[in-house]
């Protein structure tokens, strides 16, 4: 319907603002924080790449999202391939260091020391018991990883991280598909993207 074409056009220009504001602040290094760089990637190179997976993404959402029979079968499956390689991308160029005087670097620093040394994890699980399910989770992937020869285990973490981002959006959209359709939860599943 025309009402969903102008809704997919005004998605599409609110991205555009989005990347160029992305495209701008990694212009002008606002990135850069104490020093540390947090993009490996020339940001030339990630600019043209957003723009291509964008460019992809609304291309194949016109095409054949506007059809109820096409959305599940080849726009959601190629949406969600693209956004799991995006969250990729963006997890290797924008990695950070491993620094063990917050939370998530605490809890991922006795994971990989579980998982490489057997070393227990001090007290730090008794007063902050909140953070231990976590802890588990991270022990478990990333003992199945080095178990398979993996090195780089906070890459591994990045690896889950992306996997569970992608599985979130794919229950955005199933979840919109039932309440509303399969048009719509398209356009559901586009605005999650974003977020």
């Amino acid at each position: 319907s025309r009402l969903y074409r102008v809704f997919f056009f005004v998605f599409a220009a609110a991205c555009a603002a989005v990347l160029g504001v992305c495209i701008l602040d990694a212009r002008t290094e606002a990135f850069t924080y104490k020093d540390v760089t947090y993009f490996s990637f020339s940001p030339i190179l990630l600019t043209v790449s957003i723009l291509a997976m964008g460019a992809a993404a609304c291309a194949a959402a016109l095409r054949y999202g506007a059809r109820e029979r096409n959305a599940p079968r080849f726009t959601v499956p190629a949406l969600l391939a693209l956004y799991f390689t995006a969250a990729l991308f963006f997890g290797f160029a924008m990695r950070v260091q491993l620094i063990t005087n917050w939370d998530y670097g605490v809890v991922l620093d006795a994971a990989v020391r579980y998982v490489t040394s057997g070393e227990m994890p001090g007290g730090y699980f008794a007063q902050f018991p909140n953070n231990a399910p976590l802890y588990v989770l991270l022990t478990v992937w990333l003992g199945a990883a080095h178990a398979l020869g993996v090195t780089d285990l906070v890459g591994a973490t990045i690896v889950l991280s992306a996997l569970a981002v992608t599985a979130s959006q794919g229950f955005l959209y199933l979840t919109a598909r039932r309440l509303w359709g399969a048009r719509w939860a398209l356009f559901a599943l586009l605005g999650g993207m974003l977020t």
